[in-house]
């Protein structure tokens, strides 16, 4: 491909700044495809930890509750 400049041959700036562009296009596409795939994946680790998060304070939550809601639970049934 051939810029014209009025002259035989393309010039030798006209060529660099078409690459420039064409390395800049190139780069834009893939830095925004990196920066999608970052996304999903710090969006997977975020719902990783979430799911872990809640698991463990739900399992907290259990032994911490269910110890006094069988003493309160045996204590009703021997008084009955």
């Amino acid at each position: 491909m051939f810029i014209k400049t009025g002259t035989k041959h393309a010039s030798k700036g006209g060529i660099e700044l078409a690459v420039f562009k064409a390395f800049r296009e190139v780069l834009i596409e893939v830095l925004s495809f990196e920066f999608g795939v970052a996304v999903l994946v710090l969006a997977r680790l975020l719902v990783v930890l979430l799911v872990d998060g809640f698991s463990l304070i739900h399992t907290m939550i259990v032994k911490e509750v269910a110890p006094l809601y069988m003493s309160v639970l045996w204590r009703d049934l021997s008084v009955s």
